[in-house]
């Protein structure tokens, strides 16, 4: 998968992947949010290569996806949560993408959280992290 920046092939591959009624966020939430969604938190590493200094044509990022699921049921939104979650592992883990002028690299997953409730929500939201990690090199 190529696009212009790594950010955008992580973000164009769960857009591609997951289901029309999953919400896919880059960082921010605009308003009222679906019942299941997931925002990426994307450092500016993978947006630009402002990582790569004069020094090294290589670069190492991790970025995270938050997945959140929110029913009138505790469990239904645990377990849809957890479902989520396990699906962009299973999405990302050895995901290869290729970013403009950067060499072909394979994504990694680092580590998840099991679900968790918000407490201050009112609708039962439940969220959990998957945290995965991106090494590349100019071309």
């Amino acid at each position: 998968m190529s696009n212009a920046t790594a950010a955008d092939a992580i973000l164009a591959a769960a857009k591609a992947a997951l289901p029309t009624d999953v919400a896919v966020y880059d960082t921010i939430v605009p308003g009222i949010a679906p019942p299941r969604y997931v925002v990426f938190y994307i450092p500016d590493e993978l947006r630009r290569d402002i990582g790569i200094i004069g020094v090294s044509d290589e670069l190492t990022a991790t970025f995270q996806a938050t997945c959140v699921a929110s029913n009138t049921s505790a469990a239904y939104s645990a377990g849809m949560c957890r479902w989520l979650t396990r699906t962009v592992r299973d999405l990302y883990t050895d995901l290869q993408i290729t970013a403009d002028g950067m060499l072909p690299a394979t994504i990694r997953h680092v580590g998840s959280q099991n679900p968790r409730p918000d407490e201050a929500t009112p609708d039962k939201k439940v969220y959990s992290t998957a945290q995965f990690s991106y090494q590349t090199a100019r071309i």
